[in-house]
């Protein structure tokens, strides 16, 4: 028995398996270069699910104990209820990732 990918998660999955064939992983410690390889990965991804057009968003910002001010953001479909909402967090090891990877898929 062969396995396969549904034809529906391989189109979108494409760009990201585009992205990482040719990717070499960095030597552990080596911030920069981990942060260079998967910003297009993940971008990749991102692009592959843009935000629906019925979805908006609304920028918020929080200040942490430190000083440093936290992006956060709002995603609503337009004309839905009020209701209960999804707080999404990628940890990314501390050391790569931000909020503008992740709105395609987080809006859905």
């Amino acid at each position: 028995m062969s396995l396969g990918f549904d034809p529906e998660f391989a189109q979108v999955f494409a760009p990201v398996a585009e992205a990482m064939a040719h990717a070499t992983p960095p030597a552990v410690g080596d911030v920069p270069a981990r942060r260079a390889m998967w910003e297009p990965i993940i971008g990749a991804a991102s692009a592959a699910q843009p935000i629906p057009t019925d979805v908006t968003t609304a920028e918020h910002h929080a200040t942490a104990d430190d000083g440093t001010q936290i992006t956060m953001r709002w995603y609503a479909k337009t004309g839905a209820a009020a209701g209960p909402a999804v707080l999404f967090f990628h940890g990314g090891g501390y050391i790569f990732g931000h909020i503008d990877l992740f709105d395609g898929p987080v809006s859905r």
